[in-house]
């Protein structure tokens, strides 16, 4: 499922609901590096730093 779809359906089931936050963090990590996906899911330690810098401004904006 693509992002713009995934973002679609959570629009058409909580409409424009002010606690939710869609972001996409598919781009932080490349699953099929295992430096950052060992197994292609789970995430190394350097791939959940990726992840967590990543949402840093997302939450930030949340807390605001």
């Amino acid at each position: 499922m693509s992002h713009s779809m995934m973002a679609g359906m959570l629009r058409e089931r909580f409409g424009e609901h002010p606690g939710l936050r869609y972001v996409n963090a598919g781009l932080v990590v490349d699953l099929r590096d295992p430096a950052l996906a060992y197994d292609g899911q789970h995430l190394t330690a350097e791939g959940n730093e990726r992840i967590a810098a990543f949402l840093v401004e997302p939450l930030l904006e949340i807390l605001q």
